[in-house]
């Protein structure tokens, strides 16, 4: 098998060899598409992923075919991709997109079974963090059906293009009197809508709320603590408050997976930080 080549020809100028901005982009979505060659022909399939170190770790069931000849040694190639805004240009030839995309390419295997466990866990923390304290133990059965693969994250198996810029308009364009500019584009948490058949009387956990915002409110004012006697970081009309140690741990990973999903401004995201560390 020849190695696959992770120069970017086209437009090369926006490839990045940065692994933190690799990161980053790993670390701003749930899902990855992988590619490999199965029975003669190419397919493809969505699915949930989690960067756990350096390694980029699936899971499915142990008796989905893909996943099974994954496990056997398969070639695979993970796509990763976010869209961060629409760039309008002034002709339709020149309109594009910001994204950041990532290709990495090599051959997963299965994790250990003794570590089966604190990767499965890992991979609930990393799609809702604080989750997995608030579950009950997977059952022998559950793990039995349940197959998770790690793939390794090298320095060069992988390749990220980013493109980050405006619209390059030639000059007579730009004296015409079309608009251009951006239009960003960001992923964010909705309100929670309960279970049909969740029993009446179960609150909303802390993972959950701060996911949703409930952990990490933003109230008009603060006079440095809030009714819960926590101390706040304020920045404008802004507010973080840490009202207890578990919340503050787990609404710090919420807004940190959050930051890279959809920006926000840098000095709440320093105060924030500072109050939750230094609090506990």
């Amino acid at each position: 098998m020849t190695t696959p080549t992770t120069r970017i020809t086209r437009l090369s100028e926006k490839q990045s060899t940065s692994r933190d901005e690799l990161d980053k982009l790993l670390e701003s979505t749930p899902l990855a598409i992988v590619a490999l060659v199965r029975d003669g022909h190419p397919v493809i399939f969505p699915t949930g992923f989690a960067r756990v170190g350096d390694e980029l770790v699936i899971h499915g069931s142990t008796g989905s075919p893909w996943m099974r000849a994954l496990s056997a040694g398969a070639s695979a190639a993970v796509a990763v991709t976010s869209v961060d805004g629409v760039v309008l240009a002034r002709s339709g030839f020149e309109s594009s997109f910001r994204y950041r995309s990532a290709v990495i390419f090599g051959v997963f295997e299965r994790v250990p079974d003794a570590d089966k466990v604190e990767y499965l866990e890992q991979l609930t923390d990393s799609f809702i963090p604080g989750r997995a304290a608030e579950l009950r133990a997977s059952t022998r059965k559950e793990l039995a059906a349940t197959l998770p693969l790690r793939m390794p994250i090298a320095d060069d198996n992988w390749s990220l293009k980013i493109s980050g810029g405006w619209p390059e308009d030639p000059e007579e364009d730009n004296a015409g009197g079309a608009w251009a500019g951006l239009v960003p584009m960001s992923v964010t948490y909705g309100a929670t809508l309960a279970s049909p058949d969740l029993r009446p009387g179960i609150p909303l956990p802390a993972s959950v709320r701060a996911m949703t915002g409930d952990a990490v409110s933003p109230i008009a004012r603060c006079a440095g603590r809030d009714r819960c006697g926590s101390r706040c970081a304020s920045s404008g009309s802004t507010t973080i408050c840490a009202p207890s140690r578990a919340a503050a741990s787990i609404a710090l990973l919420a807004v940190s997976r959050f930051r890279a999903i959809s920006p926000i401004d840098s000095g709440i995201w320093a105060q924030a930080t500072r109050v939750v560390m230094s609090r506990w």
